[in-house]
């Protein structure tokens, strides 16, 4: 019996993310007309995502007896990447509160240097120069209306 091979970083979880998705579109399928009849619209639909769901689960199967991947979170989400995705998500969050100018210089300050390990003064003169220029060339350019607080 050949030996099962290692399972790649990540695989677990895009096989779980592809059952899901096939579920969800398997209940998608059967809202468009349910078990009417054979020749109904949602027969093909509901065929094709069956056939995906039994697929995923055979996989899912065969990969319970492969050996777990070593270095997950290294691989697949280096802390860089993790790190960059949280400081993605506070520009998100700050935008409407503090505006664009605020946000957008926040965070690219505040990438650059975490990407740069360092240099204060590099990263603020780049993010002033950058913030500038998209204002500049959307807000007055082209007159792209970008986030404002209300409180200045």
């Amino acid at each position: 019996m050949p030996q099962p091979r290692p399972r790649q970083p990540g695989e677990r979880m895009f096989s779980l993310l592809l059952l899901a998705l096939s579920l969800f579109l398997l209940y998608q399928a059967y809202a468009i007309s349910g078990f009417a009849s054979v020749s109904s619209p949602g027969v093909f639909p509901m065929v094709a995502a069956a056939v995906m769901v039994v697929s995923i689960a055979a996989v899912l199967v065969r990969e319970r007896r492969e050996a777990a991947p070593a270095g997950f979170m290294r691989r697949v989400a280096p802390p860089v990447l993790l790190i960059t995705i949280a400081l993605i998500v506070a520009l998100m969050l700050a935008l409407e509160p503090t505006g664009f100018v605020i946000a957008a210089g926040t965070f690219l300050f505040a990438t650059i240097l975490f990407l740069q390990r360092g240099r204060p003064v590099r990263a603020a003169l780049v993010a002033v120069v950058a913030v500038a220029a998209i204002y500049v060339i959307f807000r007055l350019g082209f007159q792209v209306v970008l986030p404002e607080a209300e409180w200045l």
